[in-house]
């Protein structure tokens, strides 16, 4: 979460947006957010690999908290 707030910030500060208007028609996502994003999905595939290479419950439990983890 700490992770996601300082990316959030730092791309607000420097603007990375190409547009910062709600009347834009083209929102792009800056670099800043593409690479927590990427960070995020490797840990999480990371996790799960790990977690069936353990045991395949846990693994499915770790998929789970995963998928529950992306809904907010």
């Amino acid at each position: 979460m700490l992770g996601f707030f300082a990316f959030y910030l730092v791309e607000k500060v420097i603007m990375l947006h190409s547009c910062g208007e709600p009347e834009c028609e083209a929102h792009t996502v800056g670099w800043i957010a593409t690479v927590g994003m990427a960070s995020d999905n490797i840990v999480h595939g990371i996790g799960i690999a790990v977690g069936y290479a353990t045991n395949p419950s846990l693994g499915l439990v770790i998929t789970l908290a995963v998928i529950a983890h992306e809904i907010p």
